[in-house]
């Protein structure tokens, strides 16, 4: 990072910190049910508690947010009911797949007091601020003491002119996990390693690495959960908007990292920080790490840090640091990079050293045990003609491999074309004590055509004196072209033919490329563009479940798109050595293997206009190792103010090289009306989930499908929710007349072998409420959970009767000529046999001005 940027981070974390003038904001609720459950031994319902006992149920909740003391700013929010929550994970953002996906309103999630327990505090003021309660770690700063991770403790972080802090600890079961997947061509699913997965702690990077130097990363995409992707948090799996290739326009891999939390047994403790002081008027700054983690088998990790920029054209940045798994002094790694540009020369030199079980695991996987020294440098000489060259020698720390490795070019640019002519070298010593050398020339050149539209570029490699052993440098024949269809997005296309001494191998790619990324920012402008245009529901949750990103405009409503992904190897094969990363490659359970030959091809289009909104995409794949067929489709309409209709299609087939064969279906349907004008509102969401495998198939036999199911087993869900309401009387007024009426069922059958397992349970109620007096009500209500496949059914029914003796309390009390026990429901109703009384009163900032006013009468 530049010493400009860092001031302007600092300064925005200080205008961040700032304590701002604010009023008091209170708001909060609090409930309390006692009852005498009277459920008797001779009784069938489907749930039994304890009988003949009294039962009691409360729960306070509050937020408040203000100054104390002149310059601090508080934040608070406590609820004694919360419990951790497997749906909505860390920082408290809820799965839109959950619940009834749409509501039929505008309202959308804003967190200030995340957390997943019980007390939310936070204690703020100018340059400073600390926490309890969900937090990201932060510590990104550094490479080799990176810190990210999503957890639940407390952190303190400060910025001064001088000096900067930041610190965190956190004693909690959560297990920290990072996965590379390298991109096949599809959008998904990809499995990760783990399944049970923190929701909410998941951080998705695309990360583009150079073919010859895995440790430079070309480019890195950030996605956004539930735009860009979404996660199944119990599966572990993830499904992306757009496929994800396996190499981009120059052929360099394209790899899929996530960081993510796992559910884990035992608290651990995590607790790190960083200081670091500047000098010399901000042009240096000096810094300390350390880390500690006892999920990562009590691993110990510290380091220094230096970054300077003597001059504005020299940048320096050094890091040492030590520790891992095995102890602070198990294995060391060392950073040092001089960077230089102005005056029309740019330069970088490079140390770069990382010991096996090196760090805490948030390193990438491809750089443990190396050692990289070199550099780059690019020299403008004028007219335009410039001059590169890079130079490096590697070194694998587990075995004796070895490269040096150099490359040299000479360009000539003008404003239509580009020519080049250059040489490689790379002098390999392979694992099994092999020595293999590539020497090569290169020529080649871009042109410009059709008015800049059209840009095609070709290359070719000639082997010097038939030097062409590298596994990763072999003669490359190369052309690709690039169609600009509109501003921002181009049709691209590109074929490699690479002869090795053992391998003759092909890859291609079509595709469209977009820029900016199709990701967050974009989506959600056109998201919240065409919610608003039809009155309905929210951009953020809608198109979170029933969106994809498509690229291509065609006409005023549809959008298309569609890649094409292969590579194939004609003869031979390719050599395996341990400096190289394989050609092909995807992963299971989070280890890189070679898969060998593939083709993947996906289209897909999408429909927009005022009322409807339609996209679906089509994927095949096809390799030496599983065959796979993909199907989605989505459907919204925004009916009007308060109605929305939308619906939601995936299928997945898989079959491997045995022909044993994984599918999966997963069909969704959701309506929402709830006018602001009428009377009546009504919600309903019905969902298909169907699962299937052949016999000795298991969720890791088949490439990168993940699955519930084992052997000869098959499974299929299908669950409904229904709720209708109506209300006489305007809104916040009395309302005379409520009636409620709620309906639930779920039917799922399984088959393992030659045995095979149904059931089928539904809940059926309804409520009736009629306001006597305005504060003043009496009420009916009844329901029967029944289990069809049983032939088991428990009912509730009894009167009630409420009663507002003040502002925002209200008091009811009621009899239950029969009941049962509600695990799902028993926070809204009260079901059990007996009489119970409820309680329940909210309160906002004129608590505090009452409280003020009692104590100044109390003194006087």
């Amino acid at each position: 990072m530049a010493a400009d940027e860092g001031l302007t981070k600092v300064n925005e974390i200080r205008a961040f910190l700032a304590a701002p003038a604010r009023e008091w904001m209170v708001v909060g609720f609090a409930r309390g049910t006692a009852g005498f459950d009277m459920l008797r031994s001779k009784s069938r319902g489907l749930a039994r508690g304890d009988r003949n006992q009294l039962t009691t149920d409360g729960q306070i909740a509050l937020y408040a947010k203000g100054r104390i003391k002149g310059s601090w700013l508080l934040t608070m929010a406590y609820d004694s009911d919360r419990a951790y929550d497997p749906d909505r994970g860390l920082l408290g953002t809820i799965d839109p797949n959950r619940y009834y996906t749409v509501y039929g309103d505008g309202s959308a999630q804003a967190y200030d007091a995340p957390t997943s327990g019980k007390l939310y505090l936070r204690l703020e003021r100018k340059a400073f601020y600390a926490l309890f309660g969900d937090f990201e770690t932060g510590l990104v700063d550094t490479r080799l003491t990176r810190y990210s991770r999503t957890l639940n403790g407390v952190k303190a972080e400060a910025a001064g002119d001088t000096l900067l802090f930041s610190a965190f600890a956190a004693h909690d079961e959560d297990r920290y996990g990072r996965d590379e997947i390298r991109g096949n061509g599809l959008s998904g699913p990809y499995r990760l390693t783990a399944r049970d997965i923190v929701p909410n702690s998941d951080k998705v990077l695309i990360e583009t690495r150079d073919r010859l130097r895995s440790d430079r990363i070309i480019e890195s995409k950030s996605l956004t959960r539930h735009i860009d992707y979404d996660i199944d948090a119990l599966a572990g799996t993830l499904t992306f908007r757009e496929p994800i290739l396996s190499r981009d326009a120059d052929l360099n891999p394209v790899y899929i990292v996530v960081d993510y939390e796992t559910l884990g047994r035992g608290k651990k403790l995590a607790a790190g920080g960083r200081g670091a002081v500047k000098l010399a008027g901000g042009k240096v700054e000096l810094g300390a790490s350390m880390l500690h983690d006892e999920a990562q088998s009590n691993a110990t990790v510290a380091g220094i840090d230096l970054h300077a920029k003597p001059t504005d054209n020299i940048e320096i940045r050094a890091e040492i640091s030590t520790g891992g798994r095995d102890g602070i002094r198990s294995a060391q790694a060392v950073l040092a990079e001089v960077e230089h540009h102005g005056g029309g020369v740019d330069t970088l030199a490079y140390l770069r050293r990382q010991d096996t079980g090196f760090g805490v695991g948030q390193q990438n996987g491809g750089e443990a045990g190396t050692q990289k020294i070199g550099g780059d440098a690019r020299v403008q000489i004028g007219h335009g003609f410039s001059a590169t060259a890079s130079a490096w020698h590697q070194d694998d720390l587990l075995t004796d491999a070895s490269r040096i490795a150099g490359e040299a070019r000479l360009e000539y640019r003008s404003d239509a074309s580009l020519l080049f002519a250059g040489a490689q070298y790379a002098g390999d010593r392979t694992a099994d004590g092999a020595d293999r050398k590539s020497m090569l020339l290169t020529l080649g050149g871009t042109q410009s055509l059709a008015d800049n539209k059209l840009e095609i570029t070709g290359q070719t490699q000639l082997a010097l004196g038939g030097k062409n052993d590298s596994a990763d440098f072999p003669a490359r024949q190369q052309l690709t072209a690039g169609w600009r269809l509109r501003q921002g997005v181009r049709l691209i296309g590109g074929y490699e033919i690479a002869q090795g001494q053992d391998y003759v191998a092909h890859n291609a790619r079509i595709g469209l490329e977009v820029a900016p990324w199709t990701g967050a920012r974009l989506l959600s402008t056109i998201n919240s563009q065409a919610t608003e245009t039809g009155g309905g529901e929210n951009g953020t949750r809608a198109y979170a479940q029933y969106g994809l990103a498509q690229s291509l405009k065609l006409g005023k409503h549809w959008t298309v798109d569609a890649t094409l992904d292969g590579a194939r190897t004609v003869s031979g094969k390719v050599p395996d050595t341990t400096l190289s990363r394989p050609m092909i490659g995807s992963s299971i359970l989070g280890q890189e293997v070679r898969e060998g030959d593939f083709i993947a091809l996906t289209a897909g289009a999408n429909y927009r206009s005022e009322t409807w909104s339609w996209n679906g995409r089509a994927e095949y794949r096809h390799s030496d190792v599983s065959q796979r067929i993909g199907l989605t489709s989505n459907l919204l309409r925004p009916l009007g103010m308060g109605k929305t209709l939308a619906s939601s299609l995936r299928a997945y087939r898989t079959t491997d090289e045995r022909g044993r064969a994984i599918s999966a279906v997963t069909g969704d349907l959701a309506v929402a009306l709830r006018p602001i004008d009428s009377r009546w509102s009504l919600m309903e969401r019905f969902t298909l989930r169907s699962e299937g495998a052949d016999q000795g198939v298991t969720g890791n036999n088949v490439l990168n499908v993940p699955t519930f199911v084992q052997g000869e087993l098959s499974t299929f869900r299908a669950i409904n929710s229904f709720a209708l309401g109506y209300r006489a009387g305007d809104e916040g007024a009395a309302h005379g007349f409520e009636a409620s009426l709620y309906y639930g069922a779920k039917y799922v059958r399984g088959r393992y072998a030659d045995e095979t397992l149904h059931g089928f349970i539904d809940v059926i109620g309804l409520e009736i409420r009629k306001d006597i007096r305005h504060n003043l009500d009496i009420g009916v209500q009844g329901s029967v959970q029944h289990s069809w496949s049983e032939g088991t059914a428990a009912f509730s029914f009894g009167p009630s009767m409420g009663v507002s003796p003040g502002k925002d309390l209200w008091v009811s009390v009621g009899y239950n000529v029969s009941g049962y026990r509600d695990h799902d429901f028993e926070d809204d109703r009260y079901t059990r046999h007996g009489a119970y009384l409820t309680i329940r009163a909210k309160f906002d900032r004129s608590i505090l001005r009452n409280i003020k006013e009692t104590v100044a009468e109390v003194r006087k």
